[in-house]
């Protein structure tokens, strides 16, 4: 009885790896950081018909399936169905079933035909075009995922096999939150090619780190003297790690 009883427990336990998978997927809704399609990168926070409002992307389990929705705006959203074929593994990938596809636009960019359009709602309308043609399919599509802990803040990043990819960070945590007794801040943010700090406690840094979005150190032990150059630097969401004797700070930017 006890022998039947263990080998219900461990088919379970297999069926649930089988069917698993990164469950931080699922726990956290995903703010998009930046799109880079056919080689173009694209900055949401560039785009200034969105302005404040963030392009969300969250995963759902249902019990049966898993389900996904993006949208950019109310009128332009997609949704549909992935399946992890590699769940268990170390794989992290999941394979586009089906989606569905709102088709409004989230602005009008020639209101006035007397006028030239507006180029801020052309600007948005290109994005999300890009943004759909990422995550629209074709069937079968395979998308690699990588997530990735700097600090409290959670990035997720989607690859297509073409090497389209999205960068995302974890909407319930901000690295803007963490508590810091350094006194020290960017001076302008975002950055062009040069990275410049303020604040009465510059003086005493003692190490600078800068990480991009996959956690990957890109500059380390950086001494600061009136600037960092980061203009070798693509476009995109950084980190920047300051160190003294008696504090750390992390702090987020735009490398433009």
């Amino acid at each position: 009885m006890n022998k039947v009883l263990l080998f219900t427990v461990v088919c379970l336990l297999c069926i649930l790896k089988i069917n698993a998978q990164n469950p931080a997927l699922t726990v956290n809704d995903w703010v998009l950081t930046e799109l880079n399609v056919n080689g173009t990168i694209t900055l949401p926070s560039g785009i200034v018909y969105l302005g404040t409002q963030d392009v969300v992307l969250q995963f759902t389990d249902t019990g049966t399936d898993y389900s996904f929705d993006t949208y950019v705006c109310s009128n332009e959203a997609i949704a549909g169905t992935v399946s992890y074929p590699f769940a268990g593994t170390t794989t992290e990938r999941f394979t586009f079933l089906s989606s569905a596809q709102a088709l409004g636009m989230c602005c009008n960019p020639q209101v006035d035909i007397t006028m030239p359009p507006d180029p801020d709602c052309v600007a948005l309308l290109g994005f999300s075009a890009d943004y759909f043609m990422f995550w629209n399919g074709p069937s079968n599509t395979n998308y690699d995922y990588e997530i990735n802990t700097i600090a409290n803040t959670v990035t997720l990043r989607v690859a297509k096999p073409n090497g389209d990819f999205a960068l995302y960070g974890n909407a319930t945590m901000s690295i803007d939150n963490i508590p810091s007794s350094l006194d020290i801040t960017l001076a302008e943010n975002p950055v062009n090619n040069k990275l410049l700090l303020t604040g009465n406690q510059v003086s005493d840094i003692t190490a600078i780190s800068i990480f991009d979005m996959n956690g990957k150190k890109v500059l380390n032990n950086i001494s600061y003297q009136n600037g960092i150059d980061i203009s070798h630097l693509g476009k995109g969401i950084f980190f920047l790690s300051v160190s003294s004797i008696n504090s750390d700070k992390m702090i987020k930017f735009i490398k433009e």
